[in-house]
């Protein structure tokens, strides 16, 4: 099979790694549902109420161009982390995020065009 990289933002904290996943959904233009706990930290660090919801293409989404689900089974990493897109490309090569992989939105495009194509494993190192 074909490989692919990307440069990405990582978790602050180190998830249990190695990892292997398969992607379970892609949504291109996805909501945003941040969690009670993000919507805290949003309020303590940046003063920005976030609301419950953040539709597509809205500054405040996180998502970016969107994201993707995977399904790490068994390996205690939270089942809400997704690899998606990013409204903040600089944060792209640093170790910033609360959980998720954030890709640039034009590489999470061409991923998720990659994805409609082929069965994804993903594996984290």
């Amino acid at each position: 099979g074909a490989f692919s990289k990307f440069p990405v933002a990582l978790p602050r904290k180190n998830p249990p790694l190695p990892a292997k996943g398969f992607v379970k959904k892609v949504e291109v233009g996805a909501m945003w549902y941040p969690t009670q706990k993000t919507r805290e930290y949003y309020l303590k660090t940046k003063k920005t109420e976030l609301p419950k919801a953040i539709p597509p293409g809205h500054p405040l989404n996180a998502m970016g161009k969107g994201k993707i689900t995977v399904v790490f089974e068994g390996q205690g990493i939270d089942p809400t982390v997704r690899i998606h897109g990013t409204n903040d490309p600089h944060s792209i090569g640093a170790r910033v995020t609360r959980g998720c992989i954030r890709l640039k939105n034009e590489d999470f495009l061409k991923l998720a065009k990659l994805i409609e194509k082929e069965k994804v494993i993903v594996i984290l190192e």
